[in-house]
């Protein structure tokens, strides 16, 4: 829960810097960070000035409260991007990129709808879950 109460201030330095206009606006009018338990999606233009910025807004942030952004454990999935976008990406933040289809939080995601195959897996060990162990 203190995780939660510490890393809201990125969603609240992320809304600031949408509302003074700093990131370039989105297609879909919302929330540009999800939050489950310790995995943290930031949803931004993959402009220089928005990937700056926003490694900007977490080194703030990571030097307010003691916090650093693990860049060798962190992945940007490029949605309708091209190869540029790929080495700039890799040149401001250093990370890992990837494409769709990609796994996120265990499970696969897609910009296109998934395949059977995709989720056979997945539903195999759900119905494993039924089961009586003896």
């Amino acid at each position: 829960m203190l995780f939660i109460l510490v890393i809201d201030v990125v969603n609240s330095l992320s809304v600031k810097a949408d509302s003074e206009g700093l990131l370039s606006p989105l297609i879909a009018n919302g929330q540009r960070l999800s939050l489950y338990v310790d995995y943290v999606s930031l949803f931004i233009r993959s402009n220089g000035e928005d990937l700056q910025l926003t490694k900007s807004l977490l080194q703030i942030f990571g030097e307010a409260v003691g916090l650093e952004t693990n860049w060798q454990k962190s992945c940007v999935i490029l949605i309708q991007c091209g190869e540029d976008v790929g080495e700039l990406v890799n040149n401001t933040l250093q990370c890992m990129t990837s494409i769709f289809p990609a796994t996120y939080l265990g499970l696969p995601i897609s910009n296109n709808k998934l395949r059977r195959g995709d989720l056979l897996a997945w539903v195999e060990k759900i119905a494993q879950v039924g089961k009586p162990l003896f």
